[in-house]
């Protein structure tokens, strides 16, 4: 049925349109009824569809607007990276209108991958929009740029779900594009010197990714085959180019070192746009992207260095990590690194993997939005940024401490979905690697990585119960239930997601048509998660609330006098010096990928 499909990719659209018009009072309706449309169009039979005649040439005027738009942004701005990746896009565009070949295909097709990424941006983002109602309300903006700050965010939704489902690779390209377009937006919706300064950074790197894209289109348009994943898939032993450069732009999209700074860079923005960055919607093309073209890529050096650098950004990610202190750019730095580890599960494309990739998809979206919607209530709240701050939120916010904790957890602990995944890919790379010529590496980076990660979640959530002296007194909290609303939201889901992690799991291998043998490891009793999840319920309010009580504190040699007590971690600050040594090998890696591709 057409109407389900064209429901679901078109009713964000309508919410955008429903929060312009309505007074701002009624925002929440137009957010409700585009988010309500879009999960029933879902819902709905999804078949191939066959978009009317007049929507090529509407897409092709679409991406010539959005190309000279981004030329004028750049020269407006003196960006020199900006408008000559806008003109050589341009010039890779054009001729490329009247080759013909994107015109041997406009389906719509909603199959299971694409139907996983829609829902996970509809309701991970739609959780995500709902709380930046409240939110924008304390920025200094007049009632129209609120509006259209919520229906940027609602159209972002939209175009997410175009480009999982459409099937002409010109089409990708254009919505690839609008993704590029709406974080430059975003990024920049503060209008400051600063936002302005890093949503550039975005928009520029961004383009290297459509430069990418628009090359693999050459390439088939060498080949004289039709502009289409399947005919990329179909083809696959022929298609080294054309892999290659989908997967530098699925790179790009991913903040991969080094392409890092335009999504450290989006944490200026409101909280709201970090959130839907770093969690169900932008980024998340990296991993899926890799998944779309893995079948081609099972059994190649590319699949080899492709999961090869990933590992490397796991791990290289999580050590700079541990030298932060800006909570958001903590998130930040981890968001890059698991994004590493799902780029490289999903490149070693075996069925294994590609399940592990798309399980780490799902629990990432759910506990690192929760995480970044907590980090906007601290700084709205509690005026709190950075991790030395938060050292008494403990005693202020008990509830969103605890929560902070929770998401983290959910990352970190069994029995939760983030963790069996991590394990998955340490069985996965030690049963898979002897195909890869360099697979001893990859398990080494993966194991250190998933080290780094815990020790990194684990000095983040020790700061939090800081008390200094013997100050255990707590006070009441109070949040604003837009606010409430979607923390618990979240939390609620990570929570049944993991007590359902059995069908979940399986459910997801049916997605990348893994053999039931192969997810075996993963077939724990209903029982054996729902006692864990109620052991860590009892034991880290009990943990958090332990505290010695009538005990002096002194030194040797102090002759009995209170000492005060001034905690501290130890000093990480030489994580950084590596900075540049990670940067280079990063960029040898970035080296050995073009090489493999082109030489192919």
């Amino acid at each position: 049925m057409m109407i389900p499909l064209i429901l679901a990719l078109t009713a964000p659209l309508a919410g955008a349109l429903l929060v312009v018009i309505l007074p701002w009072r009624m925002r929440l309706w137009g957010v409700l009824i585009g988010l309500i449309a879009t999960l029933a169009g879902l819902a709905g039979a999804q078949t191939i569809e066959h978009a009317p005649a007049w929507c090529s040439p509407l897409f092709i005027v679409a991406d010539s607007l959005l190309l000279l738009y981004f030329f004028w942004q750049g020269f407006k701005a003196g960006s020199k990276p900006v408008w000559l990746l806008a003109l050589l896009q341009t010039f890779l565009f054009v001729p490329l209108i009247f080759s013909g070949a994107g015109a041997h295909e406009s389906a719509l097709m909603m199959d299971g991958l694409a139907l996983f990424m829609a829902l996970l941006v509809t309701i991970v983002g739609g959780v995500i929009i709902l709380y930046a109602t409240h939110y924008i309300d304390a920025e200094a903006w007049d009632t129209r740029r609120k509006k259209a700050f919520i229906a940027i965010l609602m159209a972002f939704v939209a175009v997410m779900n175009w480009l999982v489902s459409v099937q002409n690779l010109e089409w990708f390209f254009l919505f690839f594009e609008l993704t590029t377009l709406a974080s430059f937006l975003l990024i920049g919706s503060r209008g400051d010197e600063e936002s302005r300064a890093n949503a550039l950074r975005a928009l520029w790197m961004n383009q290297v990714g459509g430069v990418a894209i628009l090359t693999a289109l050459w390439l088939l348009e060498a080949m004289k085959l039709p502009f289409t994943w399947y005919a990329v898939l179909e083809n696959g032993s022929t298609m080294a180019g054309v892999l290659l450069f989908l997967s530098i732009a699925a790179l790009v999209k991913g903040a991969q070192i080094p392409f890092q700074g335009w999504l450290l860079g989006a944490m200026v923005a409101p909280t709201p746009v970090s959130a839907i960055l770093h969690s169900a919607t932008m980024v998340k093309i990296a991993p899926w992207l890799i998944l779309k073209i893995a079948p081609a890529l099972a059994g190649t050096l590319l699949s080899s260095l492709l999961a090869l650098l990933g590992s490397f950004v796991f791990f290289a990610a999580g050590w700079l990590a541990l030298s932060e202190e800006p909570f958001k750019k903590i998130l930040a730095w981890s968001t890059i690194a698991l994004l590493g580890l799902m780029i490289a599960m999903a490149a070693m494309a075996t069925p294994l993997t590609m399940t592990i990739a798309l399980v780490l998809m799902l629990f990432h979206a759910l506990a690192k939005a929760l995480l970044f919607l907590e980090a906007g209530i601290i700084e709205r709240l509690w005026h709190i940024k950075t991790l030395p701050a938060m050292k008494e939120l403990y005693a202020q916010a008990p509830r969103t401490s605890l929560l902070i904790v929770m998401g983290f957890l959910f990352l970190t602990l069994p029995p939760f979905g983030a963790f069996l995944a991590k394990w998955a890919a340490i069985i996965a790379a030690a049963q898979e690697g002897w195909r890869l010529a360099i697979g001893l590496p990859i398990l080494i980076l993966i194991v250190f990585g998933s080290t780094l990660l815990v020790i990194l979640y684990f000095r983040t959530t020790g700061v939090l119960y800081k008390r200094p002296g013997s100050q255990y007194g707590l006070t009441k909290e109070t949040i604003p239930p837009l606010y409430n609303l979607p923390t618990m939201t979240l939390s609620w889901m990570t929570l049944v997601a993991t007590l359902f992690l059995l069908p979940l799991w399986r459910l997801l291998g049916t997605i990348a048509e893994a053999p039931s043998e192969l997810l075996a490891f993963v077939d724990l009793p209903f029982w054996v998660v729902a006692a864990a999840l109620i052991m860590i319920a009892l034991l880290v309010p009990l943990t958090i609330r332990a505290h010695l009580q009538g005990v002096d504190r002194a030194r040797e040699y102090s002759c009995g006098e209170r000492i005060s007590v001034n905690e501290a971690s130890y000093n990480l600050a030489p994580c950084q010096r590596s900075a540049r040594l990670l940067m280079w090998f990063a960029a040898l890696l970035w080296g050995a990928i073009l090489v493999a591709g082109v030489s192919a």
